[in-house]
């Protein structure tokens, strides 16, 4: 708009220039009035031009804003990244994403009292969590814990041949991960007789399950499940309701106890009440005969008193 009011007031000065020129000169209103015609046709061309070129800046300023807008978003996700990259190259900062990963899946689903963090098993192992399942199958033990660096190294493969070995030494981390869980986390007696290895990447998952078909053999061999996030909630879904269904088949057989023992008191009571109602009929005819014994005796009483006894002389 201020482009267009400057062009405006150019246009206008030019013309009242004009118009003292001519005047000066002694030039007719005629001429004069033409110029003025060309002036305001200019005028309105030029205003018309200033606002087009208006327009087109305008629009240009809203998508340098619109790009404002997602060079800093774009900004933030890298540092998003960035941050995420450094949790991945860190062992520890990586065991503890994935430890509140799997926390927050199973709070998520499970009641509390239904599991227990960090739980220490009687061989002295502590494992990252323990779902309380009743026996059986009992507890299960789930490891948050992944070997990543080998991923990494498949994913930075140059070529199909490091590609091939990185794949292998894969292979060989997620075995001897699922044996130490094994070991460690499925104790005879205390536990189920298979735990649960949590991958927090289903990109892991996928990697695992489609190119290292031994490892995952092994691991069932092993009785260890390996989960993503997506898996194990599914199997926590699963666990929910079986806990659930146990609890009601508990409380039914609680119920059944309790039918039992009333039904045990009301023959009781029955009895009692029979046995009662035997000793009442022996009382009653107990008293029936001492009634008779009382009539009889009453009866003769009363023979005796109106019997004419002799008087002595």
């Amino acid at each position: 708009m201020e482009l267009v009011a400057v062009a405006a007031v150019i246009v206008a000065l030019a013309a009242l220039v004009l118009a003292f020129v001519a005047l000066r000169r002694g030039a007719s209103a005629e001429p004069f009035d033409g110029v003025m015609r060309e002036f305001a046709a200019l005028k309105g061309e030029i205003t018309a031009a200033f606002g087009h070129t208006h327009q087109r800046l305008q629009s240009i300023t809203d998508k340098v804003a619109v790009i404002d807008s997602a060079r800093a978003n774009i900004e933030k996700l890298a540092e998003q990244v960035v941050d995420l990259n450094r949790v991945f190259g860190d062992k520890q900062a990586r065991g503890a994403f994935g430890q509140r990963q799997m926390e927050d899946l199973v709070r998520d689903v499970l009641a509390e009292g239904m599991f227990e963090m960090q739980a220490t098993l009687a061989n002295g192992k502590r494992v990252d969590c323990l779902v309380k399942l009743p026996k059986p199958p009992g507890p299960i033990g789930v490891d948050a814990k992944f070997p990543l660096e080998s991923f990494r190294a498949v994913q930075a493969a140059a070529d199909d041949a490091a590609r091939i070995r990185a794949r292998k030494q894969l292979g060989q981390d997620v075995v001897k991960h699922v044996k130490d869980i094994a070991e460690k986390y499925i104790v005879r007696g205390e536990t189920a007789d298979w735990a649960l290895m949590f991958v927090p990447s289903e990109a892991v998952y996928a990697e695992i399950h489609a190119h290292l078909s031994d490892a995952v053999e092994e691991a069932h061999r092993l009785r260890v499940g390996i989960v993503s996030p997506t898996t194990l909630m599914a199997a926590l879904t699963t666990v929910r309701a079986v806990v659930q269904d146990a609890a009601m088949v508990e409380r039914a057989e609680e119920i059944r106890t309790e039918v039992q023992r009333l039904k045990d008191d009301a023959d009781r009571l029955v009895q009692r009440a029979g046995e009662l109602e035997t000793g009442f009929g022996r009382v009653v005819d107990t008293l029936r005969q001492v009634r008779i014994s009382a009539d009889k005796l009453a009866g003769r009483i009363a023979r005796v008193a109106e019997a004419d006894v002799p008087e002595k002389k």
